[in-house]
């Protein structure tokens, strides 16, 4: 194979994958999107409550799936730990990034 036609055979796949994936990319933000329309009630709340129930839930589903019984109980409880851990991330960086914003900057 000649150097010139690889480089083009190269160039050609890495155009093929820029493609594919800026296609992932859209449908995880589809399929991330229709994950959150559920939660969108959540925004009609006053904004006091909203930590509470970002902290509230996902514990409230945690002591629900400690109390299932059977082979569903270990998936349960640990996804229920997984959403528990990404609900306090989530919620510490808005709350970090609303510090941001308000702090003042140095400089």
């Amino acid at each position: 194979m000649a150097p010139g036609k690889a480089l083009e055979q190269l160039a050609l796949q890495k155009r093929f994958l820029c493609a594919e994936s800026a296609t992932l990319r859209l449908v995880v933000a589809s399929e991330l999107q229709q994950a959150l329309a559920p939660l969108r009630w959540m925004d009609r709340l006053p904004t006091g409550l909203r930590p509470l129930l970002w902290l509230g839930l996902p514990v409230a589903g945690f002591w629900f799936a400690r109390r299932t019984k059977g082979p569903t109980r270990w998936v349960s409880a640990g996804l229920g730990a997984v959403r528990l851990l990404l609900t306090i991330r989530r919620f510490l960086g808005r709350s970090h990034a609303r510090s941001d914003r308000s702090g003042s900057a140095v400089g």
